[in-house]
């Protein structure tokens, strides 16, 4: 399974970093450049240099949402839900009906939805799902024991992405 992650922040990270490790192929994609120029260097401290993250062949980073998105099969969307409905809207036709996982908390306020509401509006009958914990990104990259919940609303999907 290829894996994109929208949001470079910690849990977006720490997720990067934890499924590349267990052998997925990981894409990060972060508009910020200097995000990209600092993991391009083969190298970013993550969590006030408590782990290093090493570029490998499971892990890659790219400025190009495109690129990202050619040969994945899930888009892991780790960024405010006040940047789901203008992302959403903005590259549907590039995520058509790839399989999205919501991990951030809350409502949009000016529309007073939850990420998978706003997907649902957006693109209708495509698969979503909401990855939550309780967790912490620290432990998720240190790979200590913690958990995590996935609901989908699609079953067959749902098992698929666990």
């Amino acid at each position: 399974m290829s894996i994109t992650i929208i949001g470079t922040g910690l849990f977006g990270t720490a997720l990067a970093l934890n499924l590349s490790s267990a052998g997925k192929s990981v894409t990060l994609w972060s508009s910020r450049e200097n995000i990209s120029q600092s993991f391009k260097s083969n190298q970013m401290a993550l969590f006030e240099n408590i782990k290093l993250i090493k570029v490998s062949d499971t892990l890659t980073m790219t400025e190009s949402l495109k690129n990202a998105l050619v040969t994945t099969s899930v888009l892991i969307m780790c960024k405010s839900s006040q940047y789901t409905s203008p992302f959403l809207e903005q590259n549907s036709l590039l995520i058509k009906n790839l399989p999205i996982v919501f991990c951030a908390k809350g409502i949009d306020s000016e529309n007073l939805l939850l990420q998978t509401e706003i997907d649902d509006k957006i693109r209708p009958g495509q698969v979503n799902a909401v990855l939550t914990g309780p967790s912490f990104a620290k432990d998720i990259a240190l790979e200590k024991p913690t958990a995590l919940t996935l609901a989908c609303n699609d079953l067959k999907k749902g098992v698929l992405l666990q």
